[in-house]
């Protein structure tokens, strides 16, 4: 090596190392603001469920003064003791002490039922409807306060359910016990929905959902002229706070809980092999959250699992948009490259891969147990599913036809064998599989014919399907077959008068609107290709 070479290949070494240093430099800035977001929303979640512990605490104490507020004016009323004959007080213990009697003894003297023999749900506080079912006018302020007390006091303690629950499915994620973490992540979002369930309703008065004090005197304007403000600025000052659009504390904590129980639910789907579960629960991470790079980076691993590369690439790029220094985005994009290089590979040397009546498909089959060919069935038909609402016809038509030949394979392996048995729902995938095909060919308005075929095989393994004949109809007008198409679709007009409807076709009401539509369709263009020919007869 001459000294020229040497000074350049030192330069370039050189180089790469300053890179390097700047890459992970951006690296340890980037895991420095994540660790302050993850104690900024940690310290959040201690502050509301303190807040609602301290909120529950004031409440039973106003709930206490109400009740000593209550008895003490219906002693004045009977002219008891403890009140002189001018109404003023003389102080002393309380009433219900002198009186000997507890607060829901008092509460039975005045009629209203004590909040202890409330009738409750199994969780959760009184609801208002079952207050009305009691008596809506028997209840003292002293009976709110403290129902709203418990409920205050039950929605502090789904949260920490919900926060145990999180942390708790982590740490089992960490073990490779994914089942287990899936379903304490499961349990931890029926806490989050109880938790949301119990959130105080948000009014231009009340911007952070605090509870509500009915029975506690408002503040005067002058009061509030006194503090230096006006009452009118104070109203203005509260809207700022909590515009129609915008979200409170609470409700924003709750949103972000659910989208972590999404964000783990999702990667113990994919650690599971269940890539199809996983990418759904991603996406409804980016439908709440768009910035994070972690579901972008999961969901592309998804489709390279379901080897849908293209959008594998689109998301992996998107990521590093947003991030461009994430280390598992790059090795994630790495694998796609790899993999989608592997799969042009196999295209070029014509990889085997044949339709449901293929001997080298059924001949593979055979080898496999029912077990692994019943699980394949289901899985090709998720992701067929998942390909389909991302709009991706043709890739989630080929998922659809596998899912369809293997349902098909189980058959006949079964049929060979006497002591296999079939659960139904297999054959409801198949027929599902194919109504799908016809609908992929469908709407990319090509292969009319297979979009025929394939809704005359769901039909004969299905028996009646008002969604097959539909759609069998649709595709034969399209091939101009008339008069076959109207009569798909006066059997479907007939199942739907006789009350027949909903067999594989949804919605009665739809099913009616989309037949109409297509019965008025077919016979326009049926007349009109007939005046057509008898003009070009005439001539």
């Amino acid at each position: 090596m001459s000294r020229a070479q040497y000074e350049k290949w030192d330069k370039l070494n050189y180089e790469d190392e300053e890179e390097k240093v700047e890459e992970n430099s951006k690296v340890d800035e980037r895991d420095g603001e994540i660790a302050k977001i993850e104690k900024l929303n940690v310290d959040t979640e201690n502050r509301v469920v303190k807040e609602d512990e301290d909120a529950s605490e004031s409440l039973i104490s106003k709930s206490k003064v109400e009740e000593f507020r209550r008895i003490k004016k219906g002693r004045r009323k009977r002219g008891g003791g403890g009140v002189t004959g001018g109404g003023e007080s003389t102080g002393g213990p309380a009433a219900s002490e002198v009186a000997g009697v507890s607060s829901e003894d008092a509460a039975k003297a005045e009629g209203a039922l004590p909040p202890s023999q409330l009738p409750r749900t199994s969780k959760g506080p009184p609801q208002q409807e079952q207050f009305a079912a009691v008596s809506p006018t028997s209840f003292t302020p002293a009976d709110k306060y403290l129902a709203r007390a418990e409920a205050v006091k039950r929605r502090a303690d789904f949260l920490k359910e919900a926060r145990e629950a999180r942390n708790q499915g982590r740490e089992l994620a960490k073990s490779k016990e994914f089942a287990g973490a899936m379903r304490v992540f499961t349990g931890g979002l029926q806490s989050l929905d109880d938790y949301e369930a119990l959130l105080e309703p948000v009014t231009p008065d009340n911007p952070e959902g605090a509870p509500q004090e009915d029975a506690a005197p408002k503040k005067s304007k002058s009061h509030a002229v006194c503090c230096g403000q006006d009452a009118a600025e104070i109203k203005a000052q509260k809207l700022l706070l909590n515009p129609g659009h915008l979200k409170t504390t609470k409700e924003n904590l709750g949103v972000t809980l659910r989208r972590d129980f999404n964000l783990n639910i999702g990667r113990c789907h994919l650690e599971l092999g269940r890539p199809a579960e996983a990418a759904e629960c991603f996406k409804y991470v980016l439908l709440v959250d768009g910035g994070n790079v972690n579901a972008w980076v999961a969901r592309a691993e998804c489709f390279r699992r379901m080897e849908l590369y293209s959008l594998a690439e689109l998301h992996l790029v998107k990521a590093v948009e947003i991030d461009d220094v994430d280390r598992n985005a790059k090795a994630v994009k790495k694998m796609n490259d790899q993999d989608l290089i592997l799969k042009k590979t196999q295209d070029i040397l014509g990889d085997v891969d044949g339709g449901e009546n293929d001997p080298a498909m059924l001949e593979v089959n055979s080898r496999k147990s029912i077990k692994e060919i019943l699980n394949k069935c289901v899985e090709m038909y998720k992701q067929g599913t998942v390909i389909f609402r991302e709009q991706f016809f043709n890739t989630a038509r080929e998922k659809y036809e596998k899912a369809a030949a293997c349902a098909t394979a189980a058959e006949m392996i079964s049929n060979k064998s006497t002591k296999t048995f079939l659960p139904d729902s297999i054959n409801e995938i198949r027929v599902a599989s194919h109504l799908q095909v016809a609908a992929c060919n469908l709407l990319r308005k090509r292969e009319f014919r297979v979009a025929e075929e394939h809704c005359t095989k769901a039909l004969k393994a299905g028996g009646f399907n008002i969604m097959a004949l539909l759609r069998r109809s649709e595709a034969r007008i399209e091939l101009g077959k008339f008069n076959a198409a109207i009569n798909d679709l006066l059997k479907v007009e007939k199942r739907l008068k006789d009350g027949g409807g909903g067999v594989g076709g949804g919605d009665v009401d739809l099913a009616w609107e989309a037949l109409q539509k297509r019965l008025v369709r077919a016979r326009y263009i049926k007349d009109q290709l007939g005046q057509l020919d008898s003009q070009e007869a005439t001539n």
